[in-house]
């Protein structure tokens, strides 16, 4: 996502995401971002990835929410954050320190 709007709307409304393919956010400076699921239709496994391309912090089966909701947030500086659909950080074994390519 390249502009403030695009990343604010993100994954909203859709139906799906296509399995093994996600969405990556490109955030302008390395800091601690922050996310929300309003408008969500489905979990998604949210990567966060800091500027050495590592794996940084991972947030698990983060469910949608349609009022209220809390921001889930990266904890730690990093450049980029990875959408996916729930259940991909456990399939695919990612673990904090993982090199990410790109």
């Amino acid at each position: 996502m390249e502009t403030a709007e695009e990343r604010s709307r993100g994954l909203m409304f859709r139906k799906s995401l296509p399995q093994n393919q996600g969405m990556l956010f490109l955030f302008d400076k390395s800091g601690q971002h922050r996310f929300w699921m309003k408008n969500m239709n489905f979990p998604l496994d949210i990567i966060w990835i800091d500027q050495e391309k590592r794996v940084a912090q991972i947030s698990k089966n983060v469910q949608p929410c349609m009022d209220l909701c809390e921001d889930i947030i990266s904890g730690s500086k990093v450049m980029f954050a990875l959408e996916t659909n729930a259940g991909f950080i456990d399939k695919y074994k990612i673990n904090l320190q993982d090199k990410v390519k790109f």
